[in-house]
């Protein structure tokens, strides 16, 4: 295999239940690949009804950039504590979208088939960071 080819796997527990168990890219680095060509499949599929099933783990954050002023959409999984939204950053040395929260930031995001807006910013815990989102336009 190349170094320049990257893979994505997807994988399900069935078409009937829609259930998303895991996506990684088979190479290391293949962040590329999910912005490209997973992100533009999940977005409709998580904002259509098929979509509330996957939306329970997988959430659409739309955020706009702190430099540009455009408009970004990614998907990602989360974790929800009340009106708290945990999102883990892997591979966050590797990543910059999260900057754009460094200071607490509008987010809008599509979490189970509901939309929501809320503000977020990133904490650094060591290596990792987590964008902590508080539901309802209060700071977190």
């Amino acid at each position: 295999m190349s170094r320049d080819h990257r893979d994505l796997r997807l994988y399900t527990d069935s078409i009937r239940h829609g259930r998303l168990l895991a996506m990684k890219s088979v190479h290391a680095g293949g962040f590329g690949i999910t912005n490209t060509v997973a992100n533009p499949v999940l977005i409709p599929l998580l904002r259509s009804r098929l979509g509330v099933g996957l939306g329970r783990h997988l959430a659409v954050v739309e955020y706009v950039g702190r430099r540009t002023g455009q408009r970004h959409r990614l998907v990602t999984q989360y974790s929800l504590d009340g009106t708290k939204v945990h999102i883990e950053v892997g591979g966050a040395d590797r990543k910059t979208w999260w900057r754009n929260f460094q200071s607490p930031a509008p987010v809008h995001l599509r979490l189970a088939g509901v939309d929501r807006d809320g503000t977020a910013v990133a904490v650094k815990q060591g290596e990792q960071v987590v964008l902590e989102a508080l539901l309802g336009g209060q700071e977190p």
